[in-house]
Formats: structure tokens, sequence, C-alpha cells
């Protein structure tokens, strides 16, 4: 099993301009992180900046910024909060990015849990987890279909040409954002990984890989071709914990200090389980301090997990 370690973008408050960001991709680039990690807010109420830091990117506009100014870096969204959007107007960018990146795109996606966002937004709360089943349906029947036909409770096509149809065959991968039983499930049905973000501990970690391995036998599915995935904390905590809003079920983040030996124990031990991709979030004010923290992951984790 091929594992890769990722570069999570977040938060965003430490970019204030576009050569901090660039910078930042490219020096991921450099120093041989696979995936670059964009998350995804519209609007933070106020209410909630004490989770939540107030400036985000729009997801895929910073996705395609950076896929043009890099050659190798798989752009990671994580998570895309599906109910927000169309899903033929999410399918047609994402296959576009695809395409124009030459097959560097992973679509992490969500459900969202931010009540006042989807209130703001005009987007019923209520059925998110059931509007990202449809519009992740509809999306792959766009993606992987000569005549794309649907028929959903929201959205309806027939008689419609899609092009381009993504480059990587059949589509981009599509990890499910998530943990728990709906996550599960989803994941199985609509999914190609399983990415419960920072969210662990690590038995609980362990515990989702062993349900959905024996989930996917039971459907035919093969476990070897399905990712499952997590992010890490570098040095202290990246920005606020909304964890606790996010899901009923009690999650802790997987924070690590500077010593190398712990965060090699996990890596060890998750790989073991199962996990092939981990991606980092370091903290930091300013993009220099994420500098300098990402050369020093790279020089004392990196060089002996890849060793």
């Amino acid at each position: 099993m091929t594992f890769s370690l990722g570069m999570s973008m977040y938060p965003f408050n430490r970019y204030m301009d576009a050569r901090s960001v660039f910078e930042t991709a490219q020096l991921a680039e450099e120093l041989g992180f696979d995936t670059i990690t964009i998350g995804e807010h519209v609007v933070v109420p106020h209410s909630h900046l004490d989770q939540l830091p107030a400036r985000w990117f729009d997801s895929l506009v910073l996705g395609s910024s950076i896929a043009a100014r890099t050659t190798r870096l798989r752009i990671m969204f994580s998570v895309l909060v599906v109910p927000y959007y169309n899903p033929i107007h999410l399918a047609k960018a994402l296959a576009s990015l695809d395409v124009l990146s030459e097959g560097r795109v992973i679509v992490g996606v969500g459900a969202g849990w931010l009540k006042p966002e989807f209130e703001m937004l005009g987007i019923p709360f209520d059925d998110r987890g059931a509007r990202l089943d449809e519009h992740l349906r509809a999306i792959r029947e766009l993606w992987t279909s000569d005549n794309p036909t649907f028929e959903g409770r929201w959205f309806q096509f027939r008689d419609v040409a899609f092009e381009p149809r993504p480059f990587q065959d059949p589509h981009p991968p599509i990890w499910i954002g998530g943990w728990g039983k709906n996550a599960r499930r989803r994941a199985v049905e609509l999914g190609d990984g399983l990415y419960p973000a920072s969210a662990g501990p690590l038995s609980r970690i362990v515990d989702d890989i062993t349900a959905v391995t024996a989930m996917l036998e039971d459907a035919g599915r093969d476990p070897a071709a399905f990712t499952f995935g997590h992010a890490i904390d570098y040095g202290s905590m990246a920005g606020p914990s909304h964890l606790e809003e996010s899901s009923p079920i009690k999650r802790e983040p997987l924070i690590f200090g500077y010593d190398a030996e712990p965060i090699l124990d996990h890596i060890g031990k998750a790989r073991e389980a199962g996990t092939s991709h981990i991606a980092v979030r370091f903290p930091g004010d300013t993009q220099a301090q994420i500098v300098d923290d990402m050369r020093r992951f790279h020089d004392e984790v990196m060089v002996a997990v890849r060793a």
C-alpha cells in the first residue's frame, strides 16, 4: 500500500497575500508532500469565531490557483460542503480542475455542520445528509456516463452532454469526511476513501477502518482500492477546535508536539492498521512560522518515514 503525506493549509489567517499562499504551496511540493489540503467555509458567524477563524478562501478558486503554480502536488479538498453547491456546477468545476491539473484532484466531501452558515446561504440544514448522498450520485453519473441521466429528489437531468470528463479514470477519488455510522455507510456506498480529519483518538480511527473494511468486503468491494486517511496537528493545535459541535460522537484532536518519536510511533501504528494517508496541520500565526515548522517536520519526521 502506497503511503502519502499531506500539508494542510488550515487555518488561512496566516496567508495575508498571494505570495504567502503560493510560496507555502510550492515549498510543500519542494519538500515532498504529496497533497495540499484545503478546507471550506463561506461565512463564519461571529458567535463561532471561538471555534473557527474568520478568513477562508473560496476552495475551488484556491485549489485551481495552487494547481496552476505547482506540477506534482495533489489538490485535496478537505472537505467541500457539498450541500452548498448545485451538483451539476460542482461536477463541472471539479472535472475541469482535474483535466487542467492532469489528474491531481482528491475530492473530500462532507455534509457540513454549521447551521447558521446553512441558513445564511439559504440551504436547508436538516436534510443535508440526504442532499450530500443525492449530489454525489448525480456527480458520479455526470463523470462516468456517456449519456448522463439522473432522477433525484432535488435534481434531475437527461439527454445532456457533459464534457470534459475527469482526467482520472473513472473519476477523481471521493473521500468521505466524518466518522461514525453515517460516514461509514456513505463511504462504502459512494466513496473511495474515509477521512475523519484530525478527529481521534487512534483507537476510534482503527475502529472505523475495521468496520469499513468488513463492510466493503460484504459489498463486494476491494478494500485495497480504498483509502483510509486522517490528519494530525504538529507542534500544537493548529487553530481552534469545532469537534464538539460538529458531531455528537466524542472525538479528540490528534495533537503532537515537536518530538518526532511519538509522531513516528503514531504513523507506524496507523499504517499497520490500514491508514495510507496522513495530512499534517501546522501551528503558527505567520507564514514564516509555518515554513519553519514544515522544514522541521521534513527533516525530523518525513525523512524517517520515507527511509
